[in-house]
This record gives C-alpha cells, structure tokens and sequence, in this order.
C-alpha cells in the first residue's frame, strides 16, 4: 500500500490475528479500483469483487469455507443487474 497526495494507492493486504490473509483489494487515489479478495480465517476464498471508479462492477462471486459459490451478483457500474 502506498500513499499518493493523501490516498491510498496501490494494493492493500489485511491480516487476521492468526496472520493469515483477510483481504486484498487494490486502489486509485483512495477510491477501489479492481480486484478485491476476502478471505476466511481459514486462509479459504470468502468472495471475489471488482470496482471501477469505487463502483461494484462486474461478476462478484461469494464462497463457502468448503469452496462451493454461494452466490453470483452481476454489477455493471454500480447497478445490481442479477443475483444467482
């Protein structure tokens, strides 16, 4: 993670206390832009996201710990457009 003019800019890694990766998610001049990942504690994909401009944008896909999709929303700029 970096900083530019006071926002962040780059990607950003969070841990859990056990020091496994909770979530990446990259940004633009403080705004999300791109992938974002969240993770269980388990280490295990939790979703999967994307932003353009810091709008939901694209196909988000939501996990269980057991790895099967629970879920699929379809974003374009920031409109829901479906929900499976």
């Amino acid at each position: 993670e970096q900083r530019h003019i006071g926002y962040v800019h780059g990607v950003r890694k969070t841990y859990f206390a056990n020091g496994k990766l909770q979530k990446e998610e990259s940004f633009y001049h403080g705004r999300n832009e791109g992938p974002l990942k969240e993770y269980f504690p388990s280490g295990k994909l939790k979703s999967e996201k994307t932003f353009v401009n810091d709008d939901p944008h694209g196909t988000w896909k939501y996990y269980s710990e057991a790895g099967t999709v629970t879920e699929t929303r379809v974003y374009f700029h920031g409109q829901l457009l479906s929900v499976q």
